[in-house]
């Protein structure tokens, strides 16, 4: 007769028992205090102040991983003293964009009547003839008033300078003149009127014609030389029959590209390698003018767009 050996069965795992077994040997102070065997009072202190440090891991982590993926910008300004500095370009125009007498040789005059009064009409417009079609860009250089007219004196770093320093720009003002635009890159060591740009120039208040004549004198605007200048919406007023300082400081402002909140790209703009808001919204515009009228005002940038508009379209679109 055979005999059967029984063997003892091993105990069962289960999660409850690996629990227990966890808190019995961790070495986590914390965990092992509150559940082995003792005053219940004791632990739950034990358990409390557990929870609370959980608690308190759980939100500094979350401050933490927040602020990472907020990408937040730290602004760091930072002042220079440079032994020279870079000359700005200036420009400089008469708040007159034509001359009386170009108006008066030409239909210019006739046009100015019909254009400011309640009852123009486009048969008046018409009547004009020819002179419909005359350029803009050509208008503002003919009938501008000449820098070497206006220019009495002329001195940069104490040394004389002269019309043929600027280079002629047309504006939404009309033909305006830039003093440093050809990336001469000029500079300035010392501080003070006799180092810088002094200008002596006469507005040419006689040869004021129509609606212009209103105000007299220049409207100057400093910028960088590789922007195009927006004397309309920027710049200063100098009036005839005084003096204006002038001074000039620099300010660099870098703003991050996307994931920062600033989210701002290095787009380029037509007609300049620099970028600015105003200049952004001056090329909106002018792609917004040449989608509907399919020609761009003299003033605008961009020579890939060779399309300068005449009077007739000037009126009638722009």
């Amino acid at each position: 007769m055979s005999k059967s050996r029984v063997s003892p069965e091993e105990p069962r795992t289960t999660a409850a028992s690996i629990c227990r077994e966890f808190t019995e040997s961790t070495t986590l102070h914390g965990i092992q205090n509150v559940f082995k065997k003792g005053s219940k009072k004791k632990r739950i202190i034990w358990l409390f102040c557990l929870l609370v440090a959980a608690a308190a891991y759980l939100k500094f982590t979350q401050i933490l991983v927040l602020s990472f993926f907020s990408y937040d910008v730290i602004t760091h300004i930072t002042l220079v003293n440079q032994d020279a500095a870079d000359v700005p370009a200036i420009t400089i125009c008469n708040f007159n964009p034509f001359r009386r007498d170009y108006s008066e040789r030409t239909k210019l005059s006739q046009f100015m009547s019909i254009f400011h009064k309640k009852s123009f009409s486009a048969a008046k417009f018409f009547a004009l003839g020819n002179f419909t079609e005359t350029s803009m860009e050509k208008m503002y250089r003919d009938g501008a008033h000449k820098l070497d007219e206006m220019l009495h004196l002329c001195e940069f770093r104490g040394k004389n300078c002269y019309a043929q320093n600027f280079t002629p720009v047309v504006t939404r003002l009309g033909l305006c003149y830039t003093f440093n635009k050809d990336f001469s890159f000029m500079k300035i060591e010392n501080p003070g009127v006799e180092f810088g740009l002094k200008l002596h120039l006469s507005p040419q208040q006689d040869l004021y014609y129509g609606f212009a004549g209103e105000i007299a004198g220049f409207k100057v605007h400093i910028h960088k030389q590789d922007e195009s200048p927006l004397i309309k919406e920027n710049g200063f007023a100098v009036m005839p029959g005084t003096s204006t300082f002038v001074a000039v400081t620099t300010k660099q402002v870098k703003s991050l590209p996307p994931p920062y909140k600033s989210k701002c790209a290095n787009k380029k703009i037509f007609g300049t390698s620099a970028y600015s808001k105003p200049l952004c919204f001056e090329e909106c515009r002018t792609r917004f003018i040449i989608s509907k009228c399919h020609c761009r005002s003299a003033e605008m940038q961009g020579n890939q767009f060779n399309l300068l508009s005449n009077l007739r379209t000037w009126i009638f679109c722009l």
